[in-house]
């Protein structure tokens, strides 16, 4: 029995050295387990540059419900309708309704008397602090057709004395047409870096009344808050607003609806 024992005890200490030298042998060839592949990550192509404090984060508190603070809604830009005239923010309309989680639609005549506060965040991180504003113009009725303003989906915020540090868009001057290259502006939550500012797109239809229509190059983006931002051109001018996006089906791009500046600036005359 004293034999087999001490057999036994050698067969252990052989495997032991055993083990530790295939130990050693690994840590010399630094031999790691091999980490998971990253996700893969949409290639998109770069767009224009787009400066700080030119997209925003507008949050609306009405009568009819607030905006989650922590969950922005859309997105918003500033123009001017002449070069040394004040500047007016320009979002989405259609977000001062149930879509945005309010109880019912602000009506478009009487924004004034329903948005008891506003305020703006920069969208692409420059500055965390928000910013309050003056209310928006009111949509009369009386001054175009009656589903003008609905078509039309924008709201219009003076900003005299109020964001000093926002840098309006140029307006582009070149009609659009089908195949025309657009760039959606604004930060994304998906799908694309956070730092990346521009998300190209191509132009599928323009109609006469400033509604156009585009295929974004990148199936995997996510649109929250993406209403209301701008779409520029190659240069970085505005050259329209994104209302609204349908994803696509079988990792198909997402298609957006969006409206012209030219309709854009048409609206704002109608107030001014």
């Amino acid at each position: 029995m004293a034999e087999s024992n001490s057999m036994i005890r050698r067969r252990r200490i052989h495997w032991l050295l055993r083990l530790a030298a295939v130990a050693g042998a690994l840590a010399l060839l630094n031999c790691r387990p091999t980490p998971p592949a990253p996700a893969p990550t949409q290639v998109t192509s770069p767009g224009p540059e787009v400066p700080r404090f030119s997209v925003w984060r507008p949050f609306f508190f009405t009568s009819h419900g607030d905006h989650d603070i922590s969950y922005p809604p859309a997105s918003g830009f500033a123009i001017r309708v002449e070069a040394d005239g004040p500047p007016y923010l320009i979002t989405a309309l259609h977000i001062l309704s149930p879509e945005s989680g309010l109880a019912a639609a602000v009506a478009p005549e009487s924004l004034s008397e329903s948005i008891r506060q506003l305020v703006v965040s920069e969208a692409f991180g420059a500055s965390d602090s928000t910013h309050p504003l003056k209310p928006p113009l009111d949509l009369d009725p009386a001054l175009a057709d009656s589903d003008y303003w609905t078509k039309t989906d924008a709201v219009f915020i003076p900003l005299a004395g109020t964001l000093p540090k926002v840098r309006p868009f140029e307006i582009g001057d070149v009609p659009l047409r089908v195949g025309d290259t657009v760039w959606l502006s604004t930060a994304v939550y998906a799908g694309a870096s956070p730092s990346q500012t521009t998300h190209r797109a191509e132009v599928t239809a323009v109609t006469e009344d400033g509604r156009i229509e585009y295929r974004f190059e990148n199936p995997r983006l996510s649109f929250q808050a993406a209403d209301g931002a701008p779409l520029i051109d190659d240069s970085g001018k505005l050259i329209g607003m994104h209302q609204r996006a349908t994803m696509g089906e079988d990792n198909q791009p997402a298609t957006g609806q969006g409206v012209t500046a030219t309709r854009l600036l048409e609206a704002l005359g109608k107030l001014l």
